[in-house]
């Protein structure tokens, strides 16, 4: 085997004494021979008298202790992640005076329970720093590795070269088996205590969350039935809305008849109008002739007035042959004048009679172009019935589609209620199986 190959030789190493410092002791080994400790150690064969014989090793080991020790964190700090943990926790110098301690102290010969305690507490601590129990074997195989190198390079026996050799295998063989135990018994601990913290959270994080969906469930059911019973005003106004709607409707189609029965009146007094306007028209040219009649009336007269002045003068020159010719002809130059008054009464008349008329196809115009307005305004006002009668309609089927999905949202907020009570109900459920757990 390789471990029993000598290579420089260490002279100061003489041959080990197998009787030990507590050959003449008792109780080498106080632990209870129902534990599980003294079984590990019957099952390795790890004995009182091995336990007394890795005393005589004990002081080689002491030799070389700083070797063992610098080869040790030499190897560990040449792994980043180790080389963390121990800046981040100790330091080298620190340590290796600890695991000095702890060597010698494993080949002190005796096993008790302040020795079981202590291993338990080194486990402790490297689980609490991290150190994996992968690092942990690697680093004991280190150990070992070193002292059966130091082993090797006695001046022993082959004999005792083996003895010492398993010796040493038992022993780091058994303070590994510890360590390792109480990792595993640390770490389900841990995992246990995790598993109740997390236990725990989830039973307060449950309970908080069914105080908070109970008020949630409260406060989301008042707001649906507020919801609810809005919807329902509002269907209900809607309904009210609807049946106005059809009212300003059947209103609107009242008015738009009314235009246009108002519409066939206007055109028939623009027509009437018309009609007016062109007798009146007539009867300015029947004026205009008249005038010219009166003008070709006095035109006469003033020739017989003329004619009586004549026949005046010729009168008195006759003398009284012409007396009874002279009345004729005063009274002939009378009748001229009453012509020509009364034709110039009659112009007068005439004359106003004119402006009168021509008054009246103003004012007729006038009220032929009102009446043309209206008759427009009429149209532009029927035209608007019908947008206002066309958007009554249009208001009218949106305002039922918003009716259907009001039935519709309050199906849907009845559902969603339903719902919620739902989740709250397995919220609780949930929690009282969480309880149980």
């Amino acid at each position: 085997m390789a471990i029993f190959r000598r290579i420089s030789k260490n002279p100061n190493y003489e041959e080990p004494k197998w009787i030990g410092v507590n050959s003449q002791q008792e109780n080498l080994l106080e632990i209870s021979r129902d534990s599980d400790v003294y079984a590990q150690l019957k099952l390795i064969h790890l004995t009182e008298e091995d336990l007394n014989l890795l005393t005589c090793i004990k002081p080689y080991i002491e030799k070389s202790i700083e070797e063992i020790v610098d080869t040790f964190y030499d190897a560990l700090s040449s792994i980043p992640q180790l080389k963390s943990i121990i800046n981040q926790h100790s330091t080298v110098e620190r340590l290796k005076k600890t695991l000095s301690v702890h060597i010698l102290e494993m080949f002190s010969g005796k096993i008790n329970e302040e020795f079981i305690q202590k291993r338990m507490r080194i486990a402790q601590v490297h689980l609490k720093i991290g150190l994996l129990p992968k690092w942990y074997i690697g680093a004991f195989q280190n150990i070992l590795n070193s002292i059966i190198n130091i082993i090797n390079r006695s001046n022993w026996s082959k004999e005792s070269i083996e003895k010492a050799t398993v010796l040493s295998i038992k022993l780091i063989n058994f303070e590994t088996q510890i360590v390792l135990e109480e990792y595993e018994k640390e770490k389900k601990q841990y995992i246990e205590l995790q598993h109740n913290q997390v236990k725990d959270e989830l039973k307060n994080n449950l309970s908080l969350i069914m105080k908070n969906l109970a008020q949630l469930s409260e406060e989301t059911t008042n707001s649906i039935k507020e919801i609810i019973d809005y919807s329902l005003e509002i269907k209900n106004d809607t309904k009210s809305y609807i049946g106005q709607v059809k009212e300003m409707e059947k209103n609107t189609s009242g008015g738009n008849i009314l235009m246009e029965h108002l519409e066939e009146k206007i055109v028939s007094i623009s027509e009437r109008t018309k009609e007016m306007e062109d007798l009146v028209l007539e009867q300015q040219k029947s004026s205009e002739k008249i005038n010219n009649i009166i003008s070709i009336v006095t035109q006469i007269a003033d020739q017989t007035n003329l004619l009586a002045l004549n026949a005046a003068i010729e009168a008195a020159r006759a003398g009284e042959h012409g007396k009874g010719f002279a009345v004729v002809a005063e009274e002939v130059r009378k009748l001229a004048n009453q012509s020509k008054e009364s034709v110039k009464q009659i112009t007068e008349i005439i004359e106003n009679t004119s402006k009168i008329t021509e008054n009246t196809v103003s004012t007729t115009r006038t009220i032929r172009e009102t009446v043309t307005t209206g008759l427009e305004s009429g149209i532009k006002v029927k035209k608007t019935f019908n947008q206002i009668e066309n958007a009554l309609q249009e208001n009218k089927k949106q305002i039922e589609t918003v009716g259907n999905d009001l039935e519709t949202l309050v199906e849907t907020i009845d559902n969603i209620n339903q719902y919620t009570l739902k989740v709250a109900n397995q919220a609780r459920e949930l929690y009282e199986k969480t309880v149980n757990l």
